[in-house]
């Protein structure tokens, strides 16, 4: 077994939302930066664990829904000369900065710079992974670092793809390593964070902004975010993004081909499969992922299911048995 790494650490507090969400407002400002919260509920939970990869620090971390923001008043610049990248593992957010804002979901990455303001807003549950690099390692990979701040980089993109999944096993085996393994490991990730980041330099990355792709983006990291909602529908679409149902629907054959609706059933059908080839979730029944993803009737489950696999369920979930 590993020694533990005597810089690494676990904390959790939940409770009155003012209680907690102060405890989780220094405790983050002591690790990563100082930081102004509002809670949006009258109870608020967090919980995070670290982990000392020597160069870089890792975090996995969960949270009630909130806001927070990085203003330019607690910026100390001597004691800002990093980056942060953050995975969305669960939940929606909404990261803004000086040259606009993104929508992040499950999947997508967001590089931004702790010497400048910005400002993230949880409207459900969280949780992320956080690297912390220097920003001498980072700009010694990628010049141009800076050119991608704010900006949404996901994971469908063939190198970030790539790293999202490496920097997902590092956080999972992270306890478990020895600090030679992780000066390994962190020398992987970077130079797999520095393909994926310099694919996007000098042309190759474009803004979010208002046009048909960036608000598709949106739109589809919403979805992401919502796949256990039963409440989602072409209306709710249309009153989040202030967009009418025929805009909508020219915008979604434009950009992906199928139908709002039809692609939410699949990226539900899709997760229902994940969920079934894991070995982690055996134990929960085929009927209750079913139910989880919005398939109330488990015949009309199966019967999908099959149509989209070519298999059962239950046979998706075979596969994974010894």
């Amino acid at each position: 077994m590993a020694e533990k790494n005597q810089n690494d650490f676990s904390l959790a507090h939940s409770g009155l939302a003012q209680d907690a969400l102060l405890s989780w407002q220094q405790m983050a400002s002591e690790v990563f930066v100082p930081l102004r919260l509002t809670q949006m509920s009258e109870r608020f939970h967090w919980a995070v664990r670290g982990y000392d990869f020597g160069d870089v620090a890792l975090s996995d971390i969960r949270l009630a829904e909130h806001s927070v923001e990085r203003a330019a008043a607690d910026i100390d610049a001597k004691k800002s000369n990093y980056f942060l990248l953050s995975m969305q593992i669960d939940g929606l957010a909404k990261f803004r900065h000086t040259e606009g804002e993104s929508w992040v979901g499950p999947g997508d990455c967001i590089l931004y710079d702790a010497s400048t303001p910005y400002a993230w807003h949880f409207e459900t549950p969280m949780r992320q992974h956080v690297i912390r690099l220097p920003r001498a390692l980072l700009q010694s990979r990628v010049p141009n670092a800076n050119r991608l701040t704010g900006q949404r980089l996901t994971s469908l993109d063939g190198m970030t793809s790539v790293f999202a999944h490496s920097f997902s096993s590092a956080m999972r085996t992270a306890g478990s390593l020895q600090q030679e393994d992780r000066n390994q490991l962190t020398t992987a990730l970077m130079i797999l964070l520095g393909q994926a980041l310099g694919s996007h330099v000098g042309g190759k990355f474009k803004h979010e902004d208002g046009s048909g792709a960036g608000q598709f983006a949106r739109v589809e990291a919403y979805l992401d975010a919502h796949l256990t909602d039963d409440t989602v529908s072409v209306a709710r679409l249309c009153d989040v993004f202030t967009i009418t149902p025929k805009k909508q629907h020219r915008l979604f054959k434009a950009s992906a081909g199928e139908s709002p609706m039809r692609m939410l059933q699949r990226k539900r059908l899709e997760r229902a499969a994940a969920d079934l080839r894991d070995p982690l979730k055996s134990d929960i029944s085929i009927t209750q992922i079913a139910m989880r993803y919005g398939f109330c009737d488990a015949a009309h489950f199966s019967s999908r299911f099959k149509k989209h696999f070519g298999t059962s369920p239950s046979g998706a979930r075979q596969a994974i048995l010894p």
